[in-house]
Order: C-alpha cells, then sequence, then structure tokens
C-alpha cells in the first residue's frame, strides 16, 4: 500500500514533466518531480495536522489525490505533446556499462535498507521517536520531550518515514527514504555533469561516482538525513545553472529553486549553508534587469519560507523564537585561524587507513601545523563540546566514514580541468560555467568550516559537498583519452566501495551478523547490543500487564524508539509513550487527552527508587542497566 501510493504518485508526476519536458530532459524531470512530491509531502501533512487528521487515511487521500491528479496530467501531455526520443550515447558500451554497476551498487544498498530495520543512534533517540509521538497525536505538532531535537531539528525526512509508517503499518520501509534520496542524487549528479559540458560517460561516471561514496552507500540504507539533503543540494545546483542561462527564467524555476532551497533548510538547518551560494550564483547570473534579479530573489525566498512555516511555527512555541536555538554546533566565534583550523581537521577526517602506524603521524602532521600557527586543535570554542581532534581509522559506520578516494578524484579532476584550460572566468555561464560552478562548492565548503564546529561525525555532514563534486569527476573522466584507463579506475572505484556495500557495520549484507539471517529485533541494536536485554525485560513486564500507557522520563540523548516497536509487537497496538517531568524548553508545551499511565519508565537516571508524576507515586519495580520500571 505505501510504496503503491507514494511510488506511484511520484512515479506518474515524473512521468507528465518528462512529457511536458521531453524526453531527453529526463533526469531534470526525475528532480523536477522529487521537488513536487516533497512540497506536496510537507504541505499534505500541514494541512492533516491542522485538521488532527494525521492519519492512515487522511495520508492515503492525500496520496491518491496526488496518484490521480499525476496520472490525468501524464496522459493529457502524452496526447498533446510531441514526445521526443530519448538520447543515447552513440553506441558507447562503456556508458551502459557503468550505468549497470551504478545500478547494481544501488540494488545492493536497496536489499540492505529493505532487509534492516533503522538502527542508526540518531533514529533510535529522535528520527523515529517524534514520528511515533506524531502518530500518537495525529498531527505534527510540538510537544514536550526530554530529547529537544524531536521537536527542534528540521523534520522533512521523518515526515516521508511518518507517510510509510502510516500507510504500511510498520518502519520496514523507512531506509527506502534515504535509498531515493541517493539514487535521485546520483541522477541529479549526471545531469549536472552533462550541464557542465560532461560526455556520456562522463555523466555516467559522475552517477557511479556519487553510489560509490563510502558515506552515501551506508547513509542510504539507514534513517540519517544527510542523503537526504545532498538531493536537494543537486537540484538547487541544476536549477541554478538552468537560471544562469536563461536570459529571462521564468517563475517555475524560480519557485522551484526556492523550494529547493526550503526543503534543505527543513531537512538540516545545515543544508542552507551548501545551497546558498548556488542560489547566489544563479541570482547574480540572471541576465537581466535589476527588477528581474529582484524578484528571483523574492520568489527564492518566498517557496523556501513557505515551506518551512510550519516549523517555525512549532519552534516558536517550543522556545519563543522561529529559528531554535544553537544546539552547540556553531562555533563561538568566527577568524581565520578557527576557519583554517575546520578546513584542516574537516579534511583530516578523510585520511584515515586502516593502519594506525600510517594514522599517527598524519594525525601529529595535523596538529603540529596548527600548533605551529598558534592555534589549539582542541579549542573548545571550535570544537563540539567533549570531543578533542583525533584522525580515526578507516571506518565502515555511517557515523564516522571517510570518503578519501572520492576526495582525491575530486581534487585531481579540479586539478586537470583546470591544467586544460576547462576552468576559465570571463562570465558566468558558457564555458564558463565550471569555474562559476567550483566557485560556488568551494563557498559551501568555506561556510561550514567558518560556522559549523568541527566534530569526530563532521564527514557525514559533508556529504553533500562529495555528491556535488562528483559532475567534475565525471567531467574529467569523460575526457579521458584512453578508454582503458578509464575503465581501469573505474574498477577501482567499484571495488574500493565494495567494503562499504556488503560490510556495512550497522547493516552489513555478508558474515555472521548479515541482516538476511539475523533477527529483525535484534538488529534494532546493532549500534548498542548492550541495551537489547534491557529492553526486552521492560518490554516483558509491561506485555504481562497489557500496559501501553507509559510514561518515559529520560536524558537529552537516550535511546527511545526500541520502547514504542517492541511493546509495539507484543500488545499487538501502537502505545502511548507520555515525555514526563520535562525540564528543557519544551517543557511548558501542553498534552492533552493524555490517558492515567500504568508504568513509568526511566532511561540513563541513574538509581532511582521512586518518583511521582500527576500527583501520583511510582515505585521501582527492578533496574535493568540503563533502564528502570516503576509501576504505580
Amino acid at each position: 500500500m505505501a510504496l503503491v501510493l507514494l511510488a506511484g504518485s511520484f512515479l506518474a508526476a515524473f512521468l507528465a514533466i518528462a512529457l511536458r519536458l521531453g524526453a531527453t530532459r529526463w533526469r531534470e524531470a526525475f528532480l523536477w518531480a522529487a521537488l513536487g512530491w516533497g512540497g506536496w509531502l510537507v504541505l499534505s501533512s500541514e494541512l492533516l495536522s491542522l485538521a488532527g487528521g494525521v492519519s492512515a487515511i487522511g495520508v492515503g487521500i492525500a496520496w491518491s489525490i496526488v496518484l490521480a491528479a499525476s496520472a490525468a496530467a501524464a496522459h493529457w501531455t502524452f496526447r498533446k505533446a510531441k514526445v521526443a526520443t530519448l538520447q543515447h550515447s552513440g553506441g558507447d558500451p562503456m556508458v551502459l556499462g557503468v550505468a549497470l554497476a551504478a545500478g547494481l551498487v544501488l540494488a545492493l544498498i536497496g536489499v540492505t535498507a529493505l532487509a534492516s530495520p533503522p538502527n542508526t543512534w540518531d533514529s533510535m533517540t529522535y528520527h523515529l521517536p517524534r514520528v511515533m509521538h506524531w502518530m500518537q497525536r495525529s498531527a505534527v505538532s510540538a510537544y514536550p520531550t526530554h530529547i529537544d531535537r524531536q521537536v527542534l531539528i528540521g523534520p522533512f525526512a521523518e515526515l516521508g518515514i511518518l507517510h510509510l509508517r502510516l500507510l504500511d503499518g510498520s518502519d520496514s520501509h523507512a531506509n527506502l527514504v534515504q535509498w531515493f534520496a541517493l539514487l535521485g542524487s546520483a541522477i541529479g549528479a549526471s545531469a549536472v555533469a552533462g550541464e557542465l559540458g560532461a560526455s556520456p560517460r562522463g555523466q555516467a561516471v559522475a552517477a557511479l561516482a556519487v553510489v560509490t561514496i563510502p558515506m552515501a552507500v551506508l547513509q542510504a540504507s539507514s534513517t540519517q538525513t544527510d542523503a537526504v539533503a545532498s538531493l536537494w543540494l543537486i537540484c538547487a545546483a541544476l536549477l541554478s545553472i538552468r537560471l544562469s542561462r536563461s536570459p529571462a527564467p521564468g517563475w517555475p524555476a524560480e519557485l522551484a529553486l526556492g523550494a529547493a532551497v526550503g526543503l534543505s533548510f527543513l531537512t538540516k538547518q545545515t543544508g542552507f549553508l551548501f545551497v546558498a551560494p548556488f542560489v547566489l550564483l544563479a541570482v547574480l547570473a540572471v541576465r537581466a534587469k535589476p527588477l528581474r534579479v529582484v524578484r528571483t530573489g523574492a520568489l527564492v525566498a518566498a517557496a523556501a519560507l513557505a515551506l518551512n512555516l510550519g516549523q517555525f511555527g512549532r519552534t516558536w512555541r517550543a522556545t519563543g523564537s522561529a529559528i531554535p536555538p544553537d544546539l552547540g554546533t556553531t562555533v563561538e566565534s568566527i577568524s581565520l585561524g578557527a576557519t583554517f583550523s575546520n578546513l584542516v581537521r574537516n579534511t583530516a577526517l578523510h585520511l584515515g587507513t586502516p593502519w594506525p602506524r600510517v594514522n599517527r603521524p598524519l594525525e601529529r602532521g595535523a596538529r603540529g601545523l596548527l600548533e605551529g600557527l598558534g592555534i589549539d586543535p582542541d579549542d573548545p570554542g571550535t570544537t563540539i563540546v567533549g570531543q578533542s581532534f583525533a584522525l580515526p581509522g578507516l571506518s565502515r559506520h555511517e557515523d564516522n566514514a571517510g570518503n578519501g578516494l572520492h576526495l582525491l578524484l575530486a581534487i585531481g579532476a579540479l586539478a586537470v580541468l583546470a591544467w586544460r584550460r576547462l576552468l576559465v572566468w570571463p562570465r558566468l555561464g558558457g564555458a564558463a560555467l565550471p569555474w562559476a560552478y567550483a566557485l560556488a562548492l568551494g563557498g559551501a565548503a568555506l561556510l561550514m568550516s567558518v560556522l559549523l564546529r568541527w566534530q569526530p561525525w563532521s564527514s557525514r555532514l559533508q556529504l553533500p559537498l562529495f555528491i556535488a563534486a562528483c559532475p567534475f569527476v565525471g567531467l574529467a573522466l569523460g575526457r579521458a583519452r584512453s578508454p582503458l584507463w578509464t575503465a581501469g579506475l573505474l574498477a577501482v572505484l567499484l571495488a574500493s566501495a565494495a567494503p562499504w556495500v556488503l560490510r556495512n557495520s550497522a547493516r552489513p549484507l555478508l558474515g555472521p551478523v548479515s541482516v538476511l539471517t539475523t533477527d529483525w529485533s535484534a538488529r534494532y541494536f546493532a549500534n548498542r547490543p548492550e541495551l537489547w536485554e534491557p529492553f526486552e525485560a521492560v518490554v516483558d513486564q509491561l506485555a504481562s500487564r497489557r500496559c501501553g500507557e507509559v510514561g518515559w522520563i529520560s536524558g537529552p540523548d537516550s535511546w527511545e524508539y526500541p520502547l514504542w516497536v517492541l511493546l509495539e509487537q507484543r500488545l499487538g497496538r501502537r502505545p502511548s509513550v507520555w515525555h514526563m517531568e520535562v525540564k528543557n524548553a519544551t517543557a511548558h508545551l501542553e498534552e492533552k487527552d493524555r490517558p492515567p499511565l500504568c508504568a513509568v519508565v526511566l532511561a540513563d537516571q541513574g538509581d532511582v527508587e521512586e518518583v511521582r508524576v500527576d500527583g501520583r507515586s511510582y515505585h521501582r519495580a527492578f533496574s535493568t542497566g540503563h533502564l528502570q520500571l516503576l509501576w504505580p
């Protein structure tokens, strides 16, 4: 049901747009359809929320409308339009081979995504719990929570999971949101490469480069959000190129660029840092009267703001400000030294190798470089709280995997293009477009280092930058004179991606704990196996008394989702979980229609004998490590 409605509505919209634009622009049509699909996801969620109708029926009706309208539009367009023939590569077998290789990688990642439940740390603390709270309230409203990221962080990716879960009745398709985003990013990167001047072979190479980025491979089978943010960046990049080349861009393209900006911010607030330079490129490159430039900027801003109004309202209700407070991720002060330190440390995250003897000198070198300039590599003003700079080893985990090979490929591609004078300056558009695109990409990377604190997980945040750099890889390799040299490098790309595709630390396809053979419930705890038995013990006790109305008291980063999903499995119905005794900025939010609680569960609260909630005392029945269960 879920995939039929959501995928069917997207494909119908894609077909209608592709028929309108012409089959030769099918990749652009895919991105337009993704923007429309994303916009409707937000709009329908907000409208249903206002009526308290966020339910399987409400969501089903919303997507049925889109499916019917898109199918009708496709039928009408097919009858009226002159359909162009598909572009082909002129018989180049390498294009087909590269496309099939990229498809194989995507298929294997898709198997992983479907065979594993969501198990990312952030999924357990706030991505998935917020979905359950929305379902409990039949609205995407703000609510009191110990884990304030459930309310304050941009919700777009979780809205996609919400609709899938309501229609499907489980979380079995939750990982597909990120997988679809990687598919769209690969298609978009190949389209951008074509706009920059890459041959059909180069365009296919750009797509393969995207799907072999280690961090992209790992995240595309998870419920993280960086692949989704990457999709909107690629959309913004392609639309910026289109606008920069058009003497009189039409309002649909300007609104679409605004949608890409808005969806990027709604997915991750850091996403705005990446799309902003590309939007600036588009606005400045509009070759028209000054009023036209103002109109373009206004339409972009209006569309972006409209998509974020609901979240701004929820944040205002929770904190008194439309923009959420700093969650400890921005630097204390901006300076050249802080920016250079972040650039060096962010780059170093991708240089880890499997050999400590290599990693230690690299780390000492990075530290020595900064300390020689009088910069503290562990400066608390530029480093996330509680962390210090260290060079990671070669990782197969989605939190800190580096993209060393792709970093070298991107730098090498830019060097080759500059050497061949393909990066030229004279004007925006035309031959100078690759140079302008490189400036926008560099500006995005610089903004990240200027504003965001370094953290061991920064490589995850950098994924959109790596995906946006892949068109340069395609542009450079597509011009290689020796097909054998190109084929060899592509083989290296595929071989290098195999460990991340097949041996994902949290969701391996192969090995003794393969997602194809291990227990589904056990896979929730792949990142914290020590929590499986405590949650099972608590859920067993709750299920034995048919207790489904539970109070929850936890720390700001405690795992919550396993309580929801395991108790739902045992009870055969969705439980109610309510955060009690909240002390942060969301504490003042009101709860309506809360039923009497039959138990209280404490997570990461130390040794507690008794709590008093709603004037009623709850006494500890037993403690299981991180969790405690209290009965009234």
